[in-house]
């Protein structure tokens, strides 16, 4: 059943390639030099950390970059709008949806929602005139010419199975990857001498000069501490960690992922809670949450820098909350990757 309902989304994809690529919808040409920051799987490839990283080290060449997201399940995902200018940000998570306002809040630059991305665009280029607007998760996207397709592969299964959806995980064909003009595998922790064959399926729609790796490197960013029931931002040592107990919850893309990240920096996890990606916490889940922590008798609760931005209040938890971000890091020099970009800009 899930191998002919493949076939069925599969005939949908391809009726959408018709569309533009007969030229019977012609797509938006941007006034700057758009990066489109995709993957070709459902679900979590380190979009967002990557998003952030490119929009950094490109600020260090003083580019004037504008950042577009779709903003899914934020509540102006239809109407759209700008979540901060670079200055002030003036969505809320919930507005805007976690990852633009991660990214608003840890870039310091312009972010805009919308599903209608060429809307945004248009915005943007009047308000900011940018240089290069950085395109979030739209290697799908056909209604926007890009001039830089940015292709992200998950290391430990970065072909979907090899079937579209349901059977597998494929946005779209394999062969869709000769789209792309830079290929990075992520999470490649500890599995570099693992799927020796990701190289080889890649190698047939792409140059190994054109092949990036980057590993995933945890980090904790902040710790609240609970004084007598008012929560506040502290510093922590790691020597502190030692012997500590810890209870997990989160709802991102890969949320075993993050169960061993945590185990990783050193917690003793004693169990972990999972909502599904882009989650709406309740007071409901906060108090089930501070329940199940309590019971375990956890000295810290720990979850995700993309979580925590959707917590308004701390009020329901009795015990300090540990917040885990991530970075990406390139393997090798990450300059060559950064000098194709350039390059291709020119």
């Amino acid at each position: 059943m899930k191998y002919i309902l493949s076939l069925l989304f599969l005939s949908v994809v391809k009726i959408r390639y018709l569309f533009y690529f007969l030229k019977i919808r012609k797509p938006k040409k941007a006034k700057a030099f758009v990066i489109s920051v995709g993957n070709i799987v459902l679900g979590g490839t380190g979009k967002t950390p990557f998003v952030i990283y490119l929009a950094d080290k490109l600020k260090e060449y003083n580019k004037n970059i504008v950042i577009i997201s779709r903003g899914y399940k934020g509540k102006k995902e239809r109407e759209g709008g700008i979540v901060g200018d670079g200055t002030t940000i003036f969505m809320t998570p919930k507005d805007s949806g976690d990852e633009p306002y991660l990214i608003a809040k840890k870039t310091l630059l312009p972010v805009y929602v919308g599903k209608n991305r060429i809307k945004s665009i248009d915005l943007a280029e009047k308000k900011f005139s940018p240089d290069i607007i950085i395109l979030d998760d739209a290697f799908q996207n056909f209604k926007i010419v890009k001039d830089l397709e940015i292709v992200l592969l998950d290391y430990s299964n970065p072909f979907g199975g090899g079937y579209l959806f349901p059977k597998g995980f494929l946005r779209e064909p394999l062969n869709a990857l000769k789209r792309g003009d830079i290929f990075v595998f992520t999470r490649c922790n500890d599995l570099l001498n693992e799927n020796s064959k990701n190289y080889e399926i890649l190698s047939k729609y792409t140059k190994k000069e054109r092949v990036f790796k980057t590993i995933h490197k945890p980090f904790f960013c902040s710790y609240l501490k609970n004084c007598d029931g008012e929560f506040k931002e502290s510093s922590m040592d790691l020597a502190e960690l030692k012997d500590k107990k810890a209870f997990a919850f989160s709802g991102i893309s890969n949320n075993e992922s993050f169960k061993k990240t945590a185990i990783k920096l050193g917690l003793k996890l004693l169990g972990h809670i999972c909502f599904s990606d882009h989650h709406n916490y309740t007071k409901k889940d906060f108090i089930k949450i501070n329940k199940k922590a309590k019971e375990l008798r956890a000295d810290f609760l720990v979850t995700s820098e993309k979580d925590i931005v959707k917590i308004d209040s701390y009020s329901c938890f009795d015990i300090d909350i540990l917040i885990v971000g991530v970075k990406i890091s390139f393997i090798e020099n990450d300059n060559n990757f950064i000098e194709y970009i350039l390059n291709k800009k020119s």
